[in-house]
């Protein structure tokens, strides 16, 4: 009889043997994981395999909850063996999903455990686990060099100060990359990106909003400013189908969009048709003043450019109207205008 996920586990023929062996020997760069850069800095090792394995792991809260599980043995105040118990026993029911595999793999390849978790089994195995951990080996650099992960990326907020992924970067005794990547789930729906609203609000001055790529919160300005009054933010505004003004200089501006005519795409163009208008409305609201004009996609970027956008900046632009979108560094003129193309990092 075969093995209980043995290690040709899912390997059905010998060409897939071979590719896994080869593939086994290399590198791991992780394009996307959960890992904590805090917790990779502090490098403290885990107190049980429930804190390794529960204190922060939403894919399985998500399979508990499923299960009926109470939240006391997910996120509440019971001890983690009661939350280890609590995982054990609804394994059987995840047979198939993807966290029945992961669990099991990790008991093999970590803990040398090869039994089945349930809830006969949980008590021995958590004993035995647990004696692995203080054993030693088990912090998360050790895991992750242990694993030979050479690269990995961990998700975060767009406002997050990456204070933890400057000090692991200095810290040269760690040989794995740990790079930063970019999380939008708080910007999914303006109530989820409340903090980094409340961020925003509390940095002195006036903000001019503009809506970039992948701002999922932004619905419209009505939703906006009655989302600000509610919650006391008197110093942001929209810059949307308008314009504003700071002293004598007018700020215009609109989201834009890439779009090659020779290349055709129906989608693109249309996106492309409504950000233009949106950009002359927003120019014509400024009348005779002098303009600075920012964009998310500008009218001249990398090897292509947006002709119709310059040409509305051209066409309606008083003298010097300036473009300074969010994008690589670099510059383009015109005869009555000129663009700067600036990063969020640079002057």
């Amino acid at each position: 009889m075969k093995a209980f996920m043995d290690k040709d586990f899912l390997l059905e023929s010998d060409t897939a043997r071979e590719l896994f062996a080869a593939a086994n020997e290399m590198p791991i760069f992780d394009w996307h994981c959960h890992l904590s850069p805090k917790e990779i800095y502090e490098n403290r090792a885990p107190e049980d395999i429930a804190w390794l394995w529960l204190a922060g792991d939403h894919y399985k809260w998500r399979a508990m909850r499923s299960c009926g599980v109470e939240e006391k043995y997910i996120t509440g105040d019971a001890s983690p063996h009661e939350e280890f118990m609590a995982w054990a026993k609804i394994m059987p029911y995840l047979l198939g999903n993807p966290l029945y595999h992961w669990t099991h793999l990790e008991l093999q390849r970590y803990f040398d455990i090869y039994e089945p978790l349930s809830e006969k089994t949980a008590e021995d195995i958590w004993n035995r686990a647990n004696a692995k951990i203080a054993a030693g080996g088990f912090t998360p650099r050790e895991l992750i060099e242990n694993s030979n992960v050479v690269c990995l990326c961990t998700t975060d907020d767009a406002a997050d100060s990456l204070e933890y992924h400057k000090l692991i970067a200095e810290d040269k005794s760690f040989k794995c990359r740990v790079i930063p990547a970019f999380r939008p789930d708080k910007a999914l729906g303006i109530e989820q990106a409340k903090e980094d609203f409340a961020f925003i609000s509390a940095i002195p001055g006036r903000k001019i909003l503009l809506k970039g790529n992948h701002d999922y919160w932004w619905t419209t300005a009505a939703k906006f400013y009655k989302f600000c009054a509610e919650q006391g933010f008197s110093n942001m505004e929209i810059l949307h189908n308008n314009c504003h003004f700071y002293g004598d200089v007018a700020l215009c501006g609109t989201r834009g969009w890439f779009y090659e005519e020779d290349k055709g795409g129906t989608h693109d163009e249309k996106v492309f048709r409504r950000e233009l208008g949106r950009l002359e409305t927003s120019l014509k609201a400024a009348g005779k003043r002098e303009k600075l004009c920012f964009l998310h996609y500008p009218p001249r970027w990398s090897c292509w450019s947006a002709m119709a956008c310059a040409a509305a900046i051209t066409a309606i632009s008083t003298p010097r109207a300036t473009g300074w979108p969010c994008r690589e560094t670099g510059t383009g003129s015109n005869s009555n205008w000129f663009l700067r193309i600036m990063s969020t990092s640079g002057p």
